[in-house]
């Protein structure tokens, strides 16, 4: 983890799906999120590059810039909720989730669903 509180981290299901993921332990990370990421410069805005939230149960998407996937899992890595193409000026919440997993809409790609169990290497559950 760097000093800014940054970790890079790989998210997988046991179906071998790969999520790569920035792990969102700082203050400014977890306060900016996915709110108004855009260009292909920023790979948070393509939706190439996941968010995790540790201590986590509820996100919302007020100033985002588009739709997000969002996916709730417990302490030990069990999805209990998974959401795809949230709309903007929402507000989304999971009881018993420990984290929750982020990205910018992309329906082309696989998202987890309910029921899947993650790792993360590097860090995480």
């Amino acid at each position: 983890m760097s000093g800014r509180g940054r970790e890079a981290v790989l998210v997988t299901d046991g179906a071998g799906r790969r999520w790569a993921v920035l792990s969102a332990r700082s203050f400014w990370l977890r306060l900016r999120g996915l709110i108004a990421r855009r260009g292909p410069a920023d790979p948070l805005a393509s939706g190439a590059l996941c968010l995790l939230f540790p201590r986590c149960s509820s996100v919302h998407t007020v100033f985002m810039a588009g739709p997000i996937d969002v996916a709730f899992a417990a302490a030990d890595g069990r999805v209990l909720r998974a959401e795809r193409g949230v709309a903007p000026l929402r507000l989304l919440g999971c009881p018993g989730s420990r984290y929750v997993l982020e990205r910018m809409a992309r329906p082309d790609l696989p998202w987890p669903v309910p029921g899947e169990r993650l790792e993360v290497t590097d860090g995480g559950f």
